[in-house]
């Protein structure tokens, strides 16, 4: 299977090789942190990924980044994508998950 191929998902494609996302076939604006934030999320769609885990995963295991960070970058995605931002779900003290 192609790596760098869409991933489609509730209505959501998001293209990995134009790093674009569309939410029923209209595109979005997202920044580059919010594209790999959702990719990871989509990609392990039904997985709940700590605070850590999604930072490690997006700058680096040796990269300083406050926890309350990806919290305001799940708030802000939640809202670009509209109606299905419902499907992004927070595990209180744990972290977040992508509904499968």
């Amino acid at each position: 299977m192609d790596k760098l191929a869409p991933l489609e998902i509730h209505g959501i494609i998001i293209d990995s090789r134009k790093w674009k996302v569309f939410v029923d076939n209209v595109e979005i604006p997202v920044t580059s942190y919010q594209f790999r934030l959702l990719h990871l999320l989509a990609s392990n769609a039904g997985r709940i990924l700590t605070r850590q885990q999604i930072i490690e995963h997006i700058h680096g295991p040796d990269h300083e980044v406050k926890e309350h960070t990806v919290n305001v970058e799940i708030l802000s995605l939640r809202r670009r994508l509209g109606d299905h931002g419902h499907l992004i779900h927070t595990k209180r003290g744990v972290g977040y998950y992508f509904q499968g």
